[in-house]
């Protein structure tokens, strides 16, 4: 009965972490010490464990760096877990998945202290730490583990530390990339998903210097292809964010080198288009548009060659930045948007207008390759409040 209350203590603190927020951290020294203490004192194999690690995953979110008097202890104790797990699992002969929660929660907590601390925090903490030098082979070694669920928090990881301290992973970036590559299968939807939007993470960084990314840029291409060229239906309803991911990952591969992407532009512009339309995040939207828009720049064919077909994607795709999104931040079309008496698409905004003026000239450059009596006859059979957006905002 102890047992279980505190359990549900450890639950409840987890969630007040999730929604209060960094307010957490002003009651630290209260509840993580005998947090860490009860935490030293358990076996790691025991699974009353799982709920400390992943309310310490859930502070450490929260609080960012009012957890930096505790940081190297919970780092140490986090990769003991892995360490210990690891080589249990390696002396037993057919373990099951859930034996390796334990790897699961201390590499979420490892992603949490690097989204909350921040980048040179976290990398001040692991070259601190007396794993220092065994943390990047750890990561390699996750990223090529049998049991998804340990891949899909690895990746996890592995995009956050991109983006935070892309030098932790450097070294081993090659390594990396392959098992990123490899798990471009959507057999195991959610890890698929983790690795396509880790590359995406990667291939940012690599703008300006394609060396390390060149090697892996045909057959990270032959992978996402059938994600957008699938069967329209399957891929946008079958798995949540997927289309999303790739379309991203896709338009930051285009930013490094456009030639990666335009020679299949033709097969996957329909797919990246609607993949793009539904992406909310400011960053990835701008980073997926961008890539599009040098990608058929380098391919203008694949788009004027199929005009019925490619030309309404592409309107769809850029009217999506003039759709309010809902309440849960989505952003949804209705029928009364489109061809309503009540015009309600929004503008760009003064912090939109390099966007806008980039999409604004792709236009006109479609426009112009197809002929304005094609343009006009494709333009026809579009909604009439889309038809007035392109023409009072894009003058097309």
């Amino acid at each position: 009965r102890h047992q279980r209350c505190r359990i549900i203590l450890f639950d409840t603190l987890g969630v007040l972490a999730d929604f209060i927020g960094e307010d957490t951290g002003r009651y630290v020294e209260v509840y993580l010490p005998p947090l860490l203490e009860i935490w030293n004192q358990s076996d790691v194999s025991d699974r009353r464990l799982l709920s400390i690690m992943e309310t310490m995953a859930s502070v450490a979110l929260a609080i960012g760096g009012q957890i930096q008097n505790y940081a190297l202890l919970i780092f140490n104790f986090s990769f003991n877990a892995i360490e210990q797990t690891i080589l249990r699992l390696s002396a037993e002969t057919n373990p099951s998945e859930d034996e390796s929660d334990f790897i699961l929660a201390a590499t979420d907590i490892f992603d949490a202290m690097v989204e909350g601390m921040g980048g040179s925090s976290f990398s001040t903490l692991v070259s601190s730490s007396p794993y220092a030098n065994n943390f990047l082979p750890m990561i390699v070694q996750l990223c090529k583990n049998d049991v998804p669920g340990v891949r899909l928090s690895v990746f996890a990881l592995v995009g956050d530390l991109t983006r935070h301290c892309p030098q932790i992973i450097q070294p081993a970036l090659v390594e990396i990339l392959t098992e990123l590559t490899r798990c471009i299968d959507t057999m195991h939807a959610n890890v698929c998903n983790n690795a396509i939007w880790s590359l995406g993470e990667i291939a940012l960084k690599c703008v300006g210097n394609e060396t390390v990314l060149h090697p892996f840029a045909e057959e990270i291409i032959s992978r996402l292809k059938p994600i957008l060229a699938g069967d329209q239906q399957q891929w946008v309803t079958g798995i949540p964010g997927l289309a999303e991911n790739a379309s991203a990952c896709l338009g930051r591969l285009a930013k490094v080198n456009a030639n990666f992407v335009s020679k299949d532009l033709g097969i996957m512009f329909r797919g990246w288009c609607e993949g793009l339309a539904r992406i909310t995040d400011p960053t990835e939207r701008n980073d997926g548009f961008t890539g599009l828009v040098v990608t058929i720049y380098a391919n203008p064919n694949a788009i004027i060659q199929e005009a019925n077909i490619t030309i309404p994607s592409l309107v769809f795709a850029i009217v999506s930045w003039h759709i309010p999104p809902n309440d849960d931040g989505v952003l949804q079309v209705t029928s009364e948007m489109l061809n309503g008496t009540q015009y309600s698409f929004r503008s760009l905004g003064d912090e939109m207008a390099e966007i806008g003026q980039m999409l604004a000239e792709l236009l006109h450059k479609v426009m112009g390759g197809v002929g304005e009596h094609k343009w006009e006859e494709v333009k026809r059979r579009m909604p009439v409040n889309v038809r007035k957006l392109l023409k009072e905002v894009y003058g097309v």
